[in-house]
């Protein structure tokens, strides 16, 4: 019986793993699914007016807080007021101002973790 060979087995195992990676990209997701067009807000099947309303907030939080963050202000153009970005310390992910960081523990809480609850 040939042994099989890996250096072509290896090719298309790190392809499957990329592709399975970029599929769940906090990132492409975001941009796959929110919208924005003359004032309002397109999540799924959710419609969000947003003329109405002066000041806007973000809050977001976890491992996907980063690129979720982004994403969001790079699609929408929205300019929140001020906000909440909730994420592990490990996450370089540069947040624009006036969104506040919090470098939360992951898996297990910390002071970081508590303070972004509170805020």
């Amino acid at each position: 019986m040939p042994k099989p060979v890996l250096s072509s087995s290896r090719k298309y195992i790190e392809t499957i793993f990329y592709q399975a990676l970029e599929g769940v990209d906090p990132y492409h997701l975001m941009r796959s699914s929110v919208r924005a067009s003359n004032g309002k807000l397109y999540l799924g099947d959710t419609i969000l007016d947003l003329t109405s309303h002066a000041n806007k907030y973000l809050i977001a939080m976890g491992k996907a807080a980063g690129g979720m963050t982004n994403a969001f202000l790079g699609i929408s153009k929205i300019q929140p007021r001020a906000g909440i970005v909730a994420l592990p310390a490990s996450d370089p992910t540069p947040i624009p101002s006036p969104l506040s960081v919090f470098y939360a523990g992951h898996p297990h809480p910390n002071r970081a973790s508590i303070d972004a609850g509170l805020a």
